[in-house]
């Protein structure tokens, strides 16, 4: 169909004749007498052979002295059966040695010098000259002679003597000299088309003049220097084309497809069975109260109150510890995925830009583009069945649920980037882009604050955790799963006074109080009697400072502290994981104590995970540009 398109074309005067250039790889003997030219390259890009199929094997044979049959050499099994493109192959890959490729190169060479009299390139590049020897010329002359010119001059090359032209370089311009012949016959001059080599430019028929001059034909700069394209005014039809091929691609891999949903539909199934709903409920609010009555102790103990105030601690942390987990799965999925397929991407992707198809940046934002819906629905999906699976607090239009949805797709997208970037820059080793994708997840991973508190971090490890999107996103769900007033609080019940221990008769604080002191008393006096009278002073007030720090001397003047309240004060340390509570600003879980922020950094580091995914994806840009760029 090929060969009929260019056929039709060169035959027909209301179309412009066409040339199809076709990249095939060891083509069976029927397909490969089809071509009417033929260019074949060997290793590090030598030419071995150009022209007509059918002439390949006894060009060879001739300059060589290779015989395609010698069954010492060659694989071919009958004389009936000889494949010229496996033969030709056999050579360009070095099988019959290196020698053999350099002859054939020199001479391929040497033919091209010959019909080709003159090719010129101008000082700065801008104009390239090229005219068939009068030799070939007299052999072909119903065939236009071929001039490629760039730039805004043309010299025709005739006999050594250059005339200057000019002429519009981005027009192609078909002239035929007053003494044209009549067309020849079609098998003669398809037999004629296949003796030379056109470049595959649209060719004409033309006669030649009595001083042998020649037609010119006038190509665009653009068709010469692809590695230099101009793509201004195309970014978007580039752009969208690219998607639309990109998700092309996604669709025609339905296992991939299927093992992605299947994995973001296992997670929530897992969770639950191993969490249960009790995980995802408990909140460990801390307990006020303005009075203990001492009565109610002993029922506090059999209630076993603490034991399930500490169980309400641990699976908290449990419920942290689950969102983390599914974080990680999610950048563990797009990162070897990415790691994986991005560096096979890359080498399409050299190919095309060496040829100019289309930009490096229309490439990065179509690739970002088409894996959006992918990114935003799968982690999205698995959070909207894990959040009632494991039992998860619902909030107003459970604005807490989407929010949390909205951190773990950013920090998936980010991870899916960080795969590009490593797989871009390693695009020659695939088994090299998956290992350094998950190994360069260790570091941010541990200055996530989830196995060592931030706190204890050196101060230079506290800044560069703040580069872990791993930290950002723990921090981020925490404040939302346990910030903005998940506890009970009410501010008429907490004053800022002490907490009041009730239901004790006044006798036994006065015996209470005189026990205290005659325990001081005596400690004091045992310590005396093995010390100097000044280091006694000395150490007797410094033991009734240590063994009762709210009680001084009566010479003093200050009362002496209630050993009551302090036993009351301890008692509310207890309800409430240690925490002295004067305000409903101190009623907060233990999780949201841990991380020590406020409710106003979720926001804060929902913009920071934004703009990181911003930064990411510039500097993946910067790293196909500069892989691609070292390439070419």
């Amino acid at each position: 169909m090929l060969r009929d398109l260019v056929e039709l074309s060169a035959n027909n005067d209301f179309m412009k004749p066409m040339a199809i250039i076709v990249t095939i790889h060891q083509p069976q003997p029927k397909v490969f007498n089809l071509f009417h030219h033929v260019y074949i390259l060997a290793n590090g890009g030598r030419v071995i052979y150009e022209g007509s199929p059918e002439k390949s094997l006894e060009t060879i044979t001739e300059v060589t002295g290779l015989q395609p049959m010698d069954m010492a050499k060659s694989s071919s099994s009958s004389a009936n059966a000889v494949d010229p493109a496996s033969f030709l192959i056999e050579i360009a890959s070095e099988e019959y040695g290196v020698d053999i490729i350099n002859t054939l190169s020199d001479y391929q060479r040497s033919v091209f010098q010959e019909n080709s009299k003159t090719r010129h390139y101008s000082a700065d590049g801008g104009r390239v000259n090229f005219a068939f020897s009068p030799e070939f010329a007299k052999t072909n002359d119903d065939l236009t002679a071929t001039v490629l010119v760039v730039g805004d001059e043309t010299s025709h090359i005739n006999d050594g003597i250059s005339t200057a032209t000019k002429e519009s370089p981005s027009i192609i311009r078909h002239r035929s000299g007053p003494e044209s012949k009549k067309a020849t016959p079609r098998s003669e001059r398809k037999a004629k088309t296949q003796a030379y080599d056109s470049n595959n430019i649209a060719t004409e028929k033309a006669s030649q003049k009595e001083d042998k001059s020649h037609e010119h034909l006038y190509l665009s700069e653009q068709l010469l220097y692809t590695r230099v394209p101009n793509h201004k005014g195309r970014f978007w039809s580039h752009t969208t084309t690219l998607t639309h091929r990109t998700l092309l691609t996604i669709r025609r891999d339905p296992l991939l497809m299927t093992s992605r949903v299947l994995f973001h539909l296992m997670i929530p199934i897992l969770m639950g069975h191993v969490y249960g709903k009790a995980t995802g409920a408990a909140n460990a609010c801390p307990h006020y109260e303005p009075e203990i009555d001492i009565t109610q102790i002993p029922s506090l103990v059999e209630s076993k109150r603490i034991e399930f105030m500490l169980e309400e601690l641990h699976m908290s942390i449990e419920n942290v510890s689950m969102f983390f987990i599914i974080m990680y799965a999610f950048a563990a999925a797009v990162l070897a995925l990415n790691a994986l397929s991005f560096p096979l991407n890359m080498q399409v992707l050299l190919k095309e830009t060496r040829n100019g198809w289309y930009s490096i940046s229309s490439y990065v934002l179509a690739k970002t583009i088409a894996d959006l819906p992918l990114e935003l629905t799968m982690p999205c999906m698995t959070m909207l069945l894990v959040y009632p699976l494991t039992g998860q607090p619902s909030s107003y239009l459970q604005w807490r649920m989407f929010t949390i949805c909205l951190i773990m797709t950013l920090c998936s997208l980010i991870a899916q980037t960080q795969a590009l970037i490593l797989g871009a820059l390693v695009m020659n080793s695939v088994q090299t882009a998956v290992f350094v994708s998950q190994a360069s997840q260790l570091p941010w991973v541990i200055l996530a604050g989830f196995t060592i508190r931030i706190k204890r971090l050196s101060e230079p490890l506290k800044l560069i955790s703040l580069t872990s999107f791993y930290r950002l996103g723990c921090e981020a769900i925490t404040l939302t799963r346990y910030g903005f007033g998940i506890c009970p609080c009410d501010p008429k019940e907490i004053t800022g006074e002490p907490v009041r221990l009730v239901g004790i008769p006044d006798q036994l604080r006065t015996v209470a109080q005189y026990w205290i002191d005659s325990v001081e008393a005596s400690k004091a006096s045992v310590i005396g009697t093995n010390e100097t009278s000044e280091e006694e002073s000395t150490m007797s007030s410094l033991i009734t400072t240590t063994m009762s720090p709210a009680t001084t001397t009566a010479s003093s003047g200050t009362p002496k502290t209630d050993i009551f309240q302090h036993l009351a004060n301890q008692l509310s340390y207890a309800n409430s994981y240690g925490v002295n509570i004067t305000s409903c600003d101190d009623v907060a879980p233990d999780r949201i104590r841990a991380i020590n922020l406020g409710d106003s950094w979720l926001v804060a580091r929902i913009w920071h995970l934004v703009i990181m995914l911003i930064i990411m994806k510039i500097l993946l840009y910067y790293a196909v540009r500069f892989s691609i760029g070292i390439r070419l």
